[in-house]
């Protein structure tokens, strides 16, 4: 398995919930998006889900910007025609075949999008773990055409022209570096200089269990839990607050954060990879990605500008 969210989604229990987007009568299509249109969110725990509709289906799909575009659950989309199929290098070393389809016609929200590409994955260990339908997840790729928005104090995603500019000044602004798709930042912690994973789809941040030791220091252990990996099996990690993460001089302070091994992920990515920043970082603000030109900026939650 190569997705990024599914080494590291697994992280805590959620609540179902009913979808029921749109009418068809009330659907534009993405070329009609004028600046800025807003797909609602849905929110279970902290994780945030998309109403949508397939094939007439109503069904949530995930926001995971730790996805690579689109991925969408074998379970529900087993009749699609395969239109590629892709070899590709697993963890362990071995090969893999990835199966591809075309998705016409996919509503979020009230905006169609058509002609779509989506990775077919078992995503049956996810819904067994939770009791919940899952169509699939999406990632930041998928929206790639657009700046995105992703507002979690207001359950918002919004989509913007790509000339769209905010008349403010956000209290963070970073370069990204993608990952298949994945966007990560450069952060420090304790004064060192780490790169971590943006991943909505993660309900604590996470960080590596083997850095350099100065990395740690300060950290208070909380409780220990137990995480379902995608393959079903548990493992035991520590629950822990650091003592500070710095994100171009904006203190995150209280943060829970799973310590564990990532050294999947690492692998996955070919990169040195020291933790993801998820929920709490994203409930800091409103934080956007402008994908083309490969910046972060978040903003202040009481602050948008109408």
């Amino acid at each position: 398995m190569t997705r990024l969210s599914l080494i590291l989604f697994l992280l805590v229990s959620i609540l179902g919930i009913n979808a029921h987007a749109g009418s068809s009568s009330h659907w534009i299509l993405e070329d009609q998006i004028e600046v800025s249109r807003a797909i609602p969110l849905k929110r279970s725990g902290n994780l945030f889900f998309i109403e949508s509709i397939v094939n007439n289906q109503n069904g949530n799909f995930i926001l995971d910007t730790g996805a690579e575009g689109l991925v969408v659950n074998q379970t529900y989309f087993r009749d699609y025609k395969i239109d590629r199929t892709s070899e590709v290098g697993t963890i362990n070393s071995e090969s893999d075949f990835v199966k591809y389809i075309k998705v016409d016609g996919l509503v979020l929200g009230d905006i169609q999008f058509k002609g779509r590409t989506a990775d077919v994955v078992d995503l049956s260990q996810i819904e067994n773990n939770r009791g919940f339908k899952v169509f699939g997840l999406i990632g930041l790729s998928f929206f790639r055409d657009y700046i995105v928005e992703v507002d979690m104090k207001s359950s918002a995603l919004i989509l913007h022209d790509r000339d769209y500019i905010i008349e403010e000044e956000a209290y963070i602004d970073v370069p990204t570096k993608s990952y298949n798709g994945v966007p990560s930042i450069s952060l420090s912690v304790n004064g060192e200089k780490l790169r971590f994973i943006l991943d909505t789809g993660a309900e604590m941040n996470v960080i590596h269990n083997a850095l350099d030791p100065k990395v740690y220091d300060g950290m208070e252990i909380m409780r220990t839990t137990e995480l379902f990996g995608a393959d079903g099996r548990k493992t035991q990690v520590l629950v822990a607050k650091l003592k500070s993460i710095v994100v171009d001089e904006h203190e995150l302070t209280d943060a829970l954060t799973l310590v564990l091994n990532m050294q999947s992920t690492r692998s996955v990515v070919n990169a040195d990879i020291a933790g993801t920043l998820g929920f709490p970082f994203f409930s800091e603000g409103r934080v956007l990605f402008d994908i083309r030109k490969k910046r972060l900026r978040m903003y202040g939650p009481e602050s948008r500008d109408e």
